[in-house]
């Protein structure tokens, strides 16, 4: 008489069972991947934008006082871009300037604003700097840089 083990093979509902845990498996290490892959593309368009920014920033600080201030001190913003030939322009009307991050045409934007501090004496006056960039598809994926760049004092 023939009789029969209980572990002699597997059922087909076992191997059914087992290829959708290593589906659903599969299906979840790749979405993982995909997403890492896609946090670390962010995140290294972030960080170029912020070079940019901080560049822009320093490049502002390093024209004298006197020439960046607008000429009329009127707490107008206004937005500064690049003339193409490595010089800064400074005008009243956002030129919707771009820059490109890693194939990615994104917005930079620079505006300087003058600011009196105390109300009258030139000593406390200054320009605030902001420059924002954009670094992935949405408008509120930016970084933005502000600093006040003081007016020293010398006049020419």
């Amino acid at each position: 008489m023939k009789t029969k083990r209980n572990n002699d093979g597997m059922t087909l509902v076992e191997v059914v069972v087992s290829i959708v845990i290593l589906a659903v498996l599969a299906i979840g290490g790749a979405s993982s991947a995909h997403m890492s892959r896609r946090t670390i593309v962010v995140q290294r368009n972030r960080r170029e934008a912020l070079g940019l920014a901080h560049e822009r920033l320093e490049r502002l600080r390093a024209i004298h006082y006197n020439v960046l201030a607008p000429t009329t001190l009127d707490y107008t913003s206004y937005y500064v871009s690049d003339d193409g030939s490595g010089g800064l322009v400074v005008q009243a009307a956002d030129p919707g300037e771009t820059v490109v991050i890693h194939g990615l045409d994104v917005p930079i934007e620079t505006r300087l604003q003058y600011a009196d501090i105390d109300g009258g004496t030139v000593s406390f006056d200054g320009l605030l700097l902001s420059v924002s960039v954009g670094y992935h598809q949405k408008e509120s994926d930016r970084v933005e840089l502000e600093t006040f760049y003081a007016n020293s004092g010398d006049y020419e």
